[in-house]
């Protein structure tokens, strides 16, 4: 299929008409796509049940043949929701974005700056997260003073702990945020195959909620990475949930897709520490949100989550002195 487009914005989304606009008006408010005809935007619905087929016809009407959407027959969980939207996708880049998100006024020009300069296989940024104004300072990181590239797997995993060892838990976006990722998107299906056919008995495979992250991190030896140093995408809504699931279901995903990496690559010992340290850090609080909602162990919540932050510290300070 030839590719049309240089950059494909790939939306899964389910019942966030709300948000869905917000997103998409931080998108055609650029100049990267309203002036020119290299974006496009792939919006894969859930079905949703509230106006978001109106909401997407409104945009394709205001901007002709830049906005495509596809609605499914019946609803689907998420992972089969954005990997649908990466095949539908027209082009040579693919940018996963979650429907609750934004992105900031230069990100279009940014990142599409890095594809013509750099031509790289991913693409990762900084990104700002917040639940409230009061949070937002708190939770912001300045990861990078400069857009970083990298040309090898262990260069990466090695960056990982040596780059931003005081900062290990801004290096989980690596991992956990979708909208952080933007990759060629043949490679990323050649990845896609290549990752289901060796781990096609892994039961659940399909709705693993990683899947966006070890795909394209699976078979890159030689392929050039950047970092870009900007923030170019929010993450500000911890309380907006797709459809109801597990905590532990996603701890057990993640630690999935960290099997994976390590069966992989030739991780470096101190990597292998920050691999279990974003894993403990997941672990806790998918433990402690089980008990929270749990009938007869709830009344236990408040107690348990002094300790928790009494142990958790000590911990955190260990694993980042390994």
């Amino acid at each position: 299929m030839s590719k049309t487009k240089l950059l494909s914005i790939c939306i899964p989304t389910y019942n966030r008409e709300p948000y869905l606009k917000q997103l998409l008006d931080s998108i055609v408010s650029q100049k990267a796509f309203s002036e020119t005809n290299d974006v496009e935007i792939v919006i894969d619905d859930g079905p949703s049940k509230d106006n978001t087929q109106q909401l997407v016809k409104d945009y394709q009407n205001k901007y002709p043949g830049k906005i495509r959407y596809f609605r499914n027959d019946k609803a689907i969980w998420m992972c089969p929701a954005f990997l649908e939207a990466i095949e539908f996708s027209w082009g040579e880049y693919t940018w996963l974005f979650w429907s609750d998100d934004l992105m900031t006024s230069e990100a279009l020009s940014t990142t599409l700056n890095i594809i013509k300069k750099e031509k790289p296989w991913i693409i990762l940024s900084d990104r700002y997260v917040f639940s409230s104004d009061l949070e937002k300072e708190k939770l912001n990181i300045f990861m990078n003073k400069k857009d970083i590239v990298l040309n090898w797997s262990n260069d990466f995993f090695s960056f990982l702990w040596k780059d931003n060892k005081e900062n290990w838990s801004a290096n989980w976006v690596f991992f956990t945020f979708i909208s952080i990722f933007c990759f060629k998107q043949n490679l990323y299906l050649r990845n896609k195959e290549l990752f289901l056919n060796k781990y096609i008995q892994y039961k659940g495979l399909d709705n693993n909620y990683f899947n966006f992250a070890i795909i394209p991190f699976f078979d890159i030896i030689k392929e050039k990475i950047v970092i870009i140093k900007s923030k170019i995408m929010v993450l500000a809504r911890w309380d907006n949930h797709w459809w109801s699931f597990s905590s532990m279901k996603i701890f057990n995903d993640l630690y999935f897709l960290v099997k994976v990496l390590r069966k992989q690559y030739k991780i470096p010992k101190k990597c292998n520490a920050f691999l279990n340290h974003m894993l403990i850090w997941w672990y806790l609080p998918s433990l402690m949100w089980l008990i929270k909602n749990n009938r007869f162990l709830g009344r236990l919540y408040f107690p348990l989550k002094k300790i928790y932050s009494l142990i958790w510290e000590p911990i955190h300070n260990i694993l980042r002195k390994i």
